[in-house]
């Protein structure tokens, strides 16, 4: 259904285990609901779709893929089943329209580039379930005022929050280890930032151009700074 640009609602029927990658790429569809008989989702079933306002996705899936809503600008909220434990690259990447998500509990990462320019986001929770934060995860996502980073998170990788600019609340979960370079670039609202004492490495250029950046902590067992 690629480029079918009159398509609006489409009726899956419930004996269906897989969706094809690019299935509804650059289509007018508007609404879908997936049965829960869907296990697979293909790479960048709806990118382009920027009609798309409603999707409900199948409990039984695992893995949200690569650029599956990428360019989706009139999505303002999706629910991600609770069993899903992967969301791959891009997966959210420029859904301008996304003003909310709510991560599920079992999520194991968040990887590059998958909420890259959601410039209408203005909160995110990282479970306690992930690990690691991607390069530019949230990356140009400018509205994003709030971000509690979870306890399991060991790293947060390069650009990972680069130019959120409206960033006024940060909290880094007290496992954190990493902060690599430009990871904070350009969050120029934080006023202040708690460094927990497990990080032991904050990468060159991570908090460039902080602009109203008063109050930092260094923990007594960091060994690298820039």
């Amino acid at each position: 259904f690629e480029g079918c640009s009159a398509l609006k609602n489409i009726e899956i029927p419930g004996n269906v285990k897989s969706l094809g990658g690019e299935l509804f790429a650059y289509s007018g569809i508007a609404s879908v609901e997936m049965p829960n008989s869907v296990t697979s989702l293909g790479n960048s079933m709806f990118i382009g779709c920027t009609a798309l306002e409603s999707v409900t996705i199948s409990n039984n899936v695992t893995t949200i893929p690569s650029g599956m809503f990428e360019n989706c600008d009139a999505l303002t909220s999706i629910s991600i089943p609770d069993g899903v434990t992967s969301i791959q690259g891009g997966a959210f990447r420029d859904c301008s329209g996304l003003t909310s998500i709510v991560l599920p509990k079992a999520l194991a990462s968040v990887e590059s580039n998958t909420f890259r320019g959601c410039s209408s986001l203005t909160g995110i929770t990282i479970p306690n379930s992930v690990t690691q934060i991607g390069q530019y995860a949230f990356d140009g996502c400018s509205a994003l005022a709030t971000a509690t980073i979870g306890d399991g998170v060991k790293t947060v990788k390069d650009h990972a929050f680069y130019n959120c600019s409206a960033l006024e609340n940060l909290t880094i979960g007290n496992n954190v280890t990493t902060i690599e370079y430009y990871a904070f670039y350009g969050c120029s609202s934080l006023s202040s930032v708690t460094i927990p004492e497990s990080v032991t490495s904050i990468g060159a250029w991570a908090f460039r151009d902080c602009s109203r950046l008063t109050s930092i902590n260094i923990p007594e067992g960091i060994t690298t700074i820039g």
